[in-house]
């Protein structure tokens, strides 16, 4: 079923992780409409925008997030669930 979704997600320029929270918020009656209206689709539209070309960093350069006082440093090949944490604790710790 993710593979529909994921299809679905890509064929309308979404991220799977925003279509999710859409299912979820349905699921939970956060999506309803009033009795008198009726359903209405809308396209999702992107706008193109300027993309600036950042030089590329050599592999073994870690990269340095700031965080108010905080500096967190992530090494190529960290696992990104670690990191996430990591992040979280730093923000709710500032």
């Amino acid at each position: 079923m993710v593979d529909s979704q994921s299809a679905f997600a890509r064929r309308h320029d979404m991220s799977l992780q925003h279509l999710f929270s859409w299912i979820r918020a349905a699921k939970e009656g956060r999506l309803a409409l009033p009795a008198d209206e009726v359903a209405v689709f809308v396209p999702i539209v992107t706008a193109a925008t300027e993309v600036t070309k950042v030089p590329k960093a050599a592999p073994s350069t870690p990269i340095e997030i700031g965080i108010k006082d905080f500096v967190v440093r992530a090494v190529p090949g960290i696992d990104m669930r670690l990191l996430f944490d990591v992040l979280r604790a730093v923000k709710a710790a500032a």
